[in-house]
């Protein structure tokens, strides 16, 4: 079997664990041990090629960014969990750009991760219904839970997964849509859905779905789904739009009597305790290990009850790199969006993936929590290379 057989099967196997486990971590072992296991030239050939493209500079100096980090913190521990946890930032780019892989075995790896995506979603929807007895509307609550995935970054998966079908247009491609929109619903996760929309109206011209009756009965389908049923999105948004107040003080004593459930007040509470943190070491920040114990504080201080129970990071992932590294630290994570948005210029499954992380860093940590690394240190080198191949191959 070739060097790329192998080293595709084994994308595909950190694919597959990627959709549905935390084993993940065992994948990137492998395909480190395979990428060093070659003749020395060629060794030497491949660290070239990696380290000649900028994309895998910027990966090693947000890592080391952390590691000057770890020395500002007193809580060493937690510094060190965070730095094991996005070691994919400096492993997996120079791995994934330096072995030889062609663009027809990248689509076969994209399309088994949307493929991998769709079979988790089902299997968990089985599980849910066999083990717990439950409705659909308690879907995210009892069957995906159990994955211990975020429902927001699994959203991401799904859109991802979306993006591809409608990319690379396979076999049933409508059906396998409908179904991904379907459980994207029944995550209910607004900012992903929010993006969705945003998609298929502006970016894929949604309106022509109005004319397809297939199309069309999907999206009334859609709208019974969340109109008459009783399911996450409808809830949240009657949450929503019951108790949403934007005036600091409300939300500030609404938050200090109860744990409450409107996501979007505790955002801007928790965004308001993070700036004020921000303004007391606005050039140094916190640290890798301690702005999580700074935030903790303010939630005591202020006794912010939802915050105090779940420990809640800043929901903000510009904040938080504020947070944690100061003006400094701040002004290169924009700058580091702002090379990811150039390079993915013209590479249109790169760029949404792109924009996609950028719009869900405004509303979660996307780049803290151990899913989000594995997606931004796995796809955005394996989708910048399958471009460069492409292009290389015209």
């Amino acid at each position: 079997m070739s060097r790329e057989k192998i080293f595709t099967a084994l994308l595909m196997l950190y694919a597959l664990l990627l959709s549905g486990t935390f084993l993940a971590g065992g994948a990137v072992i492998l395909m480190i041990l395979f990428f060093l296991f070659d003749k020395k030239e060629n060794l030497k050939r491949k660290l070239r090629k990696a380290f000649g493209r900028g994309l895998v500079w910027w990966f090693w100096a947000y890592y080391l960014l952390h590691v000057l980090g770890y020395f500002v913190s007193t809580d060493k521990t937690a510094a060190s969990v965070h730095l094991e946890h996005k070691l994919a930032f400096l492993l997996l780019p120079p791995v994934i750009l330096g072995e030889y892989v062609s663009p027809g075995n990248i689509k076969k790896v994209l399309l088994f991760f949307k493929n991998a995506v769709i079979l988790v979603l089902v299997a968990s929807l089985t599980y849910h219904f066999i083990r717990y007895g439950k409705g659909l509307g308690e879907f995210t609550h009892f069957g995906f839970r159990d994955l211990s995935i975020s429902y927001f970054y699994f959203s991401v998966f799904i859109l991802f997964s979306v993006f591809i079908l409608d990319t690379f247009k396979p076999k049933y491609f409508v059906l396998q849509k409908i179904t991904l929109l379907f459980f994207l619903i029944l995550l209910a996760n607004r900012t992903a859905i929010l993006f969705a929309v945003f998609y298929f109206v502006f970016r894929n011209k949604g309106y022509r779905y109005f004319f397809n009756k297939y199309a069309l009965g999907s999206i009334i389908l859609f709208g019974i789904l969340l109109f008459a049923t009783d399911n996450l999105l409808m809830r949240k948004i009657k949450v929503f739009a019951r108790t949403t107040d934007f005036d600091m003080e409300i939300i500030r004593t609404k938050n200090r009597i109860s744990v409450t459930h409107n996501t979007l007040e505790q955002r801007i509470y928790i965004w308001s305790l993070a700036g004020a943190l921000i303004k007391e070491r606005f050039w140094t920040g916190y640290g890798t290990g301690d702005f999580q114990q700074a935030l903790n504080r303010q939630y005591e201080l202020n006794n912010f009850k939802a915050a105090r129970l779940h420990r809640f990071n800043t929901h903000n992932q510009f904040l938080q790199e504020f947070l944690k590294f100061g003006i400094g630290g701040f002004l290169f994570f924009v700058l580091w969006i702002g090379y990811l948005l150039k390079i993915s210029m013209g590479k249109p499954v790169l760029s949404l993936v792109v924009w996609l992380i950028v719009w869900g860093s405004l509303f979660e940590s996307y780049w803290l929590r151990h899913h989000g690394i594995l997606f931004i240190a796995f796809f955005i080198p394996l989708l910048y290379k399958y471009y460069e191949q492409a292009s290389n191959h015209e």
